[in-house]
């Protein structure tokens, strides 16, 4: 679908129409776990917009109660069929973000992947807890296995959360840190503690496991098989807009959020809530998506 004539020269020469669309272009809306950052870049642009909270971006851009949403929820099939029947075309989709939860262990640890069971097991919740050892997932005798993970870091990592967050009378084995460097210097330290953590630059004395799904499948850790929705530990986002084809301008809010899926602008601000900036892939998908690039076939997603 052509898109306001390939976004109208990559959104440089925009002439926009004040108050076209009225009350519903005052407003984004996200899921909680977004509602930080959303008001973060907000602000940091200075544009006149509110981002609200929702469960059901599709439903309420189906509704007519915004142009914008961020949803970590791809479209069902009927709930596009319900927007184009109700507009005429349908509902623009761009890569936006991602959160990523990362297993580690010390660099000396053999252990290559881990099951979601086993991480259930591990970091889980359970009535009574019991410590696991190595050589249930090595086939060897080592120690028992130390789980760790970095405090209040899951509030904005909808997956995971799920795997190991408590219920009482519920309880887990898990030993917090309150930075992160700590749990990197913990991990460093000794052969028996595996750790949960955010996506970051890996550091010295750790590394990442691989994750095995619960079909068997086995996946490392790269922005392909994240953003392709392979790895189980990420959780992907994206844009959704409100676009008539025939309409030649962009609102200020819409020209930001579609510009932060094209470049660098935003990302700082992006990564400093956990999240990860797109690759180069993924932003040349959202430019195919804009007319703005022709097509170019990639292995990992599409």
């Amino acid at each position: 679908m052509k898109l306001i004539n390939g976004c109208i020269a990559t959104l440089a020469g925009l002439s926009l129409s004040a108050g076209a669309w009225a009350e519903e272009s005052s407003r984004i809306l996200v899921e909680q776990e977004l509602m930080a950052v959303a008001n973060d870049l907000i602000q940091s642009a200075e544009l006149d917009i509110t981002a609200r909270k929702s469960a059901d971006v599709q439903g309420a851009m189906i509704d007519n109660q915004a142009h914008l949403g961020i949803s970590s929820r791809k479209w069902l099939d009927s709930e596009i069929a319900l927007f184009e029947h109700k507009y005429g075309y349908r509902p623009t989709e761009l890569f936006f973000t991602s959160d990523v939860i990362t297993i580690l262990v010390n660099e000396e640890n053999p252990i290559g992947g881990v099951t979601i069971d086993e991480l259930e097991l591990i970091f889980g919740c359970h009535d009574q807890p019991e410590q696991m050892h190595w050589n249930k997932i090595l086939g060897e005798e080592y120690q028992t296995i130390k789980p760790v993970a970095v405090e209040n870091e899951l509030a904005k990592h909808l997956n995971f959360a799920k795997l190991v967050e408590c219920e009482s009378p519920q309880s887990s084995l898990t030993q917090f840190y309150s930075e992160r460097e700590q749990l990197i210097d913990a991990i460093a330290d000794d052969k028996n503690l595996m750790g949960y953590t955010v996506y970051a630059e890996l550091e010295d004395g750790v590394r990442r496991l691989d994750i095995i799904n619960r079909s068997g499948e086995r996946f490392d850790l790269n922005k392909e098989t994240i953003l392709s929705g392979r790895y189980p530990l990420s959780n992907v986002y994206y844009l959704y807009l409100n676009l008539p084809p025939n309409r030649n301008y962009l609102t200020d809010a819409e020209k930001y959020f579609v510009g932060l899926t094209l470049g660098e602008e935003g990302q700082e601000t992006i990564a400093e809530h956990g999240f990860i900036s797109l690759p180069p892939e993924a932003i040349h998908r959202n430019r195919v998506r804009l007319s703005l690039d022709a097509p170019i076939v990639y292995g990992g997603y599409k």
